[in-house]
């Protein structure tokens, strides 16, 4: 029965390695709408990690801090709040100069491991000319978004 019971918990450590989630926070704008689309969906492609997107309506200190997000990106002149990790995010169109806050707990999680090198890639996907494009465009920002990562090379 103690056997059972051990390979049981063996099995949920190793089962909780899966469903690798990050929740990204979606902001009101389209711009910043599109930014956090893009990102959840690039991160997806890139690093396996299931997007779960958040919708962060007006100041996203308040979910950053109360741990409803892991992730959101900001314009780059924002202070962040105590606590988070912060990397750069480029040039994003119709945001402008951005940075990612990141929960300090996102980095050292082992699920999560090829995020950072993902993250330092982002940038280039939103100076991408399918990105340009979508940014410049009336579509719903969900969809743009995913069109573009599925576009840019």
């Amino acid at each position: 029965m103690l056997a059972a019971a051990a390979v049981l918990a063996a099995a949920g450590v190793v089962c909780a390695c899966f469903g690798n989630r990050l929740r990204i926070g979606v902001p009101d704008g389209r711009a910043g709408a599109l930014a956090a689309y893009a990102l959840g969906y690039y991160l997806e492609e890139r690093a396996g990690v299931e997007p779960e997107f958040v919708a962060v309506a007006g100041d996203p200190v308040a979910p950053f801090q109360a741990h409803a997000v892991d992730v959101v990106v900001v314009p780059a002149d924002r202070p962040a709040p105590a606590g988070a990790v912060v990397r750069g995010a480029g040039e994003i169109p119709g945001v402008g100069p951005a940075r990612f806050w990141l929960r300090p707990e996102v980095p050292d999680d082992l699920r999560f491991s090829l995020v950072a090198r993902a993250l330092g890639r982002v940038p280039a996907l939103y100076a991408s000319g399918p990105y340009r494009d979508a940014a410049a465009g009336g579509a719903e920002p969900r969809p743009a978004a995913r069109q573009a990562v599925l576009r840019a090379d």
